[in-house]
C-alpha cells in the first residue's frame, strides 16, 4: 500500500481522478475539498480475480492499525560495570502508570563502532551494488560524518538484556543527561544484534546502545534507565 498527497503538479493524480469520475464514480463530499487537502492511497492486491468487487458508491472502509511502541518514563539511576556479572533482576517502575517491570542484564561491553562500520562496508553484497570508487566515496563521507559523533578510538556502550516480551528499554549516560544538548546536524542510529538469541533466563536477548563515545578502557558507566517502550494497539476504525 502506498499513500501520497494529491498535488496539481503531479499530473497523474488529477488525470486518474478524472478517469474515475468519467467511469461513474460519485464520491460524497469530494467536490467541497481542496486538492491539496486530499491523500490518495494505492493498494496492490496479489492473486487472480475474475472481476473487481462491486463496492457501491459509498463503500465502508476499515482501517486496521499496527501496534505502536510508546515510551514511558522510568528515570532510574543505574551504575553499570563493563564485563561484570549481573545475576539478579533489576526492578523498575513506569512513572506514568505505576506498574512495575523487571530487566535481567546479561552483559555490558564497549563496541568499537569504527570496526563495525568497516565490516559493514566490506560486506560483499555492497560490492555487487556499487563500484569500488562509489563505495570508497560513500565510506569516506560516512567516516567524515561519524567522526563528529564518535571520534576514532572511542566506543559505544552496549547493554544486552532480557525483559518482558514486548518491552524495550532506553538507556542514557548520566553525564549526557546532566549536560545541555548540543546541536548536531548529523543523525546516525545504530542497532546492535546480540550474538546469542536467548539470555540466561531463556528469554529473547535484546540490546540497547548508549550512543555516546567513551574510551575503550572505560569500566564504570553511570547511566539512567530513562524509559521503557510498551506496545499500544488501536481499535479498528470503520469509515
Amino acid at each position: 500500500m502506498e499513500t501520497s498527497r494529491c498535488d496539481w503538479q503531479n499530473w497523474q493524480i488529477p488525470v486518474l481522478l478524472t478517469e474515475f469520475l468519467k467511469q461513474g464514480w460519485h464520491p460524497a463530499g469530494l467536490e467541497y475539498q481542496s486538492m491539496e487537502n486530499l491523500f490518495l492511497t494505492f493498494m496492490r492486491l496479489s492473486g487472480d480475480y475474475d472481476c473487481l468487487p462491486d463496492v457501491g458508491e459509498n463503500p465502508a472502509v476499515q482501517l486496521t492499525f499496527r501496534r505502536e511502541h510508546i515510551p514511558h518514563p522510568v528515570e532510574q539511576p543505574l551504575t553499570l560495570s563493563v564485563g561484570a556479572d549481573y545475576p539478579d533482576r533489576l526492578y523498575f517502575q513506569d512513572k506514568n502508570t505505576g506498574e512495575k517491570h523487571w530487566v535481567q542484564i546479561n552483559r555490558v561491553y564497549l563496541a568499537d563502532m569504527w570496526a563495525e562500520m568497516r565490516q559493514t562496508f566490506n560486506d560483499p553484497r555492497l560490492t555487487e551494488q556499487f563500484s569500488a570508487a562509489e563505495l570508497a566515496e560513500h565510506q569516506g563521507e560516512f567516516e567524515r560524518r561519524f567522526a563528529t559523533i564518535c571520534p576514532p578510538g572511542m566506543c559505544f556502550p552496549v547493554i544486552e538484556y532480557e525483559c518482558e516480551e514486548d518491552l524495550y528499554l532506553q538507556f542514557y549516560s548520566q553525564e549526557w543527561l546532566d549536560n545541555l544538548p548540543q546541536s548536531n546536524s548529523s543523525c546516525i542510529g545504530f542497532i546492535m544484534k546480540p550474538d546469542k538469541k536467548a539470555g540466561i533466563s531463556g528469554l529473547p536477548l535484546k540490546a540497547a546502545v548508549i550512543e555516546e563515545p567513551m574510551p575503550a578502557d572505560r569500566r564504570i558507566i553511570d547511566t539512567e534507565l530513562f524509559s521503557c517502550s510498551l506496545p499500544r494497539q488501536y481499535d479498528d476504525v470503520i469509515l
